[in-house]
């Protein structure tokens, strides 16, 4: 999970990196580049929880790794810990929680952010990739970059890309083609 000092005013450059374009960009590279992930990934809602995702802007993105331990009897070695146990902590500069459909951007993100945004949807899409992932983060940062969606549509289509079919699946901007 995450934890963040939620600010109420996101940040415009924020929220322009997470429009529907954008997702649409990430779900046809998914989808063009690894069908059968794209498949699983529609499959466990995920891909339909990235298209219902809204971006919160915090003063700090903290992530923190639990493990919750079932505790117990061990036999010579007296009672397991019970309940969560924190594993690790750290901070980020983004981090997409699925789960509840959010993307957490560290204030002040600016350019940063650009980089960090789509290692974090890079990361809880695709998990450790190599260089699938690396060209996944490249491909998704310079269409966050880009004008409007419009121009992402025209990238797609430059790429060669067609939007995938999916539930949720946010609709080509008026006067593209879908």
């Amino acid at each position: 999970g995450s934890d963040a000092g939620e600010d109420k005013g996101a940040d415009d450059l924020a929220c322009a990196l997470l429009t529907p374009g954008t997702k649409r960009c990430v779900a046809s590279f998914v989808a063009n580049r690894m069908r059968p992930e794209f498949e699983r990934l529609c499959a466990a809602g995920t891909m339909r929880q990235l298209f219902r995702s809204g971006v919160v802007t915090a003063r700090v993105v903290l992530v923190t790794y639990t493990l919750d331990m079932p505790g117990g009897a061990r036999p010579g070695r007296g009672p397991a810990p019970s309940g969560p146990v924190t594993l690790s902590s750290r901070q980020v500069a983004a981090y997409w929680d699925s789960k509840d459909a959010l993307l957490y951007v560290g204030e002040g993100g600016g350019p940063v952010s650009a980089v960090e945004v789509p290692r974090a949807l890079a990361k809880g899409l695709l998990g450790d990739r190599g260089r699938l992932a690396e060209e996944f983060e490249d491909f998704v940062g310079r269409a966050m970059l880009m004008a409007d969606d419009v121009s992402r549509e025209a990238f797609l289509k430059h790429k060669g890309f067609s939007v995938p079919v999916a539930h949720g699946i946010p609709a080509a901007p008026a006067g593209t083609q879908a």
